[in-house]
């Protein structure tokens, strides 16, 4: 069997057992299991690669490099490891777009007028998540509350932007999507309430959006 399966087995097994630790409350398995979750995934993705190294491939790497300090950070629960890991996600969040702009072989202005449609989803959904979470949050996180949301709405957006008859176009996408709704259960059971499995529910969508997402880039080649 191939390193890159091997890798992929053993990312969704270490993903299983941390929903799982995570579902039982049982911390003392999660945090061993979750800071395994990205290097696994970068480890997936050197040797899916097979050592072809493209500037994609960098930003992505580095992505999810930013990606793995947010989960560490995140485990946490003091407001100041919670806005660094929001800060590593931010990072993460912005090379994800600069991977998937990289893709787009159109203008600012060029996408306004072709494809605006592919937008309007997600500025409602930004615009009504963010009406619904604001009057919870406390003043001095606003502004980095409307970042971060802005900016992980853009991520997804781009990666609809791109090119949709290439290899991988699907996997991105919903990769995409699944990691806009996994960090908004973390803003709604962080600053709005609690709800049951919550853990689980974000914990669940954001294992199989980070795979996605590097499977779809990496499937393009």
């Amino acid at each position: 069997m191939k390193a890159y399966k091997i890798a992929r087995t053993i990312y969704f097994i270490v993903g299983l057992v941390e929903i799982v630790s995570t579902a039982l409350e049982y911390t003392e398995i999660s945090q061993y299991s979750k800071p395994l979750l990205m290097p696994i995934l970068i480890y997936y993705l050197i040797e899916r690669t097979e050592g072809r190294v493209y500037k994609y491939h960098l930003f992505l790497a580095g992505a999810l490099i930013f990606a793995w300090a947010g989960d560490v950070f995140l485990m946490w629960k003091d407001q100041t490891s919670f806005l660094i890991g929001l800060g590593s996600f931010l990072v993460m969040q912005i090379g994800y777009i600069i991977v998937f702009r990289l893709e787009i072989n159109l203008s600012i202005s060029e996408i306004i007028k072709s494809r605006f449609t592919y937008l309007v989803p997600y500025i409602v959904f930004g615009a009504l998540y963010l009406y619904y979470v604001l009057p919870s949050i406390d003043q001095f996180m606003v502004i980095p509350v409307i970042a971060y949301s802005t900016c992980l709405i853009s991520m997804s957006a781009t990666a609809a932007l791109r090119n949709n008859s290439v290899q991988g176009y699907r996997e991105v996408l919903v990769g995409s999507i699944l990691f806009v709704i996994s960090d908004s259960l973390i803003g709604i059971r962080q600053f709005v309430t609690e709800f049951a499995f919550s853990h689980v529910y974000i914990m669940a969508t954001y294992i199989l959006a980070q795979f996605l997402i590097v499977q779809g880039v990496v499937r393009k080649e």
